[in-house]
């Protein structure tokens, strides 16, 4: 029989060949179907294990809500509709609409079961966290590659916005597990910090050095005297470091200036555009019944030219005020959670999953974009508050 420890590292071994699969192998391939249908088994038969452990209110508030969607994906999947993104001129459906969802919320009812379970421990993640900063950086150069390729058939041009910059704002909670290794937390930071400022994903930005700061922040309070001195030195060096990297990269990268200033000049890729007519369109377009249970799954692509880029908006839209109550009762009961949180490490990575969780709701797709590696993470500390 498998020794517990083992049954969860054979789950992350496939989450991350899962997360190479457009690296080693075809995307069409048998290993690439043996290990998705593998993965996928793992993450549901995990998630609805974690049912029978009574889990805590936060994840309940949290199950509601991706009840409902699935709920308005499995209408929209019956009623077989295909839809364009004016935008891309991509085609999405009901199960475009669920399989993201799925695969980034299930995790971490998965991750919370073998915790609970005693199946993943502090050590173990430490070992997994490199691998999963490796697996990261692969997943971002070989995007960078690809959409660079196909926009200008130069594989070696640095003229992108790299969405998979979230990536690393995502692993930046796992950095809590190196609380008595400075040396190696402190190079966390810098690699994931290089990496979201190369990506030039706004939002990606934003959210890692909130996280960044937050981190240094509480390490700096719960050191001693003389540590407080090292770790002020250290984050002068990075704040240095930071200053030189950005007017090189500012000199040497006209497109990285250019993304600079449209930022300053409040460019947002018109998506203040779209916002303003879907906010004009909950306000005055909708009636009693679609403002409270919404217009159904992906009905921002059918009357609009995009996504939202805003949960709450697409929430609005597709899900009503049911949706949108779901969202902010889990958020607030989050905070909540963290309140009553005193262990000190497991506090500071709640706050940081948390800070990773809710500032890209305001520009990004965040309920359907976690990254396996930060919903592992939210699970395992979750779990550790019932221990």
């Amino acid at each position: 029989m498998l020794k517990k420890k083992y049954i969860s590292d054979i789950y992350l071994l496939f989450a991350v060949l899962f997360g190479l699969k457009s690296i080693l192998y075809g995307a069409g391939s048998l290993i690439s179907v043996i290990v998705s249908y593998t993965f996928v088994a793992f993450t549901l038969v995990f998630a609805v294990a974690s049912l029978s452990t009574n889990i805590p209110k936060l994840l309940k508030i949290y199950l509601c809500l991706i009840i409902t969607l699935f709920f308005y994906g499995i209408v929209l999947l019956i009623n077989g509709d295909t839809i364009v993104i004016q935008s891309t001129g991509a085609t999405t459906g009901g199960f475009q609409y669920l399989y993201p969802i799925i695969m980034s919320n299930l995790p971490i009812f998965s991750s919370y079961y073998l915790s609970k379970k005693q199946m993943v421990s502090e050590t173990h993640l430490r070992y997994w966290f490199y691998i999963f900063l490796v697996m990261s950086i692969l997943v971002f150069y070989n995007y960078q590659q690809n959409k660079i390729a196909s926009v200008t058939g130069n594989s070696f041009s640095d003229d992108v916005v790299n969405n998979q910059a979230y990536l690393f704002a995502g692993i930046i909670p796992m950095l809590c597990l190196f609380d008595k290794q400075r040396i190696i937390q402190y190079m966390g930071i810098g690699i994931c910090f290089f990496f979201l400022i190369i990506g030039m994903k706004r939002g990606a930005i934003l959210t890692g050095t909130i996280e960044i700061v937050i981190l240094l922040y509480y390490t700096l309070q719960s050191s001693s005297n003389r540590r407080k001195i090292l770790i002020i030195i250290f984050i002068l060096f990075l704040f240095l470091g930071a200053c030189f990297f950005l007017r090189d990269m500012f000199l040497t990268n006209d497109f990285f200036s250019a993304r600079y200033y449209s930022t300053i000049e409040g460019d947002s890729s018109n998506r203040d555009v779209i916002s303003s007519r879907m906010v004009d369109f909950i306000i005055n377009g909708m009636n009693l019944p679609q403002f409270l249970f919404g217009c159904g799954a992906q009905s921002t692509v059918k009357m609009f030219v995009d996504y939202a880029h805003n949960d709450w908006l697409e929430l609005m839209i597709n899900q009503g005020l049911l949706g949108v109550s779901f969202y902010l009762f889990y958020f607030i009961y989050f905070i909540k959670t963290i309140r009553r949180t005193n262990k000190g490490q497991n506090k500071i990575a709640l706050i940081l999953v948390f800070t990773a969780l809710i500032i890209p709701t305001f520009f990004s797709m965040s309920y359907s974009s976690i990254s396996f590696p930060l919903a592992f993470y939210y699970g395992y500390n979750v779990a550790k508050l019932n221990h």
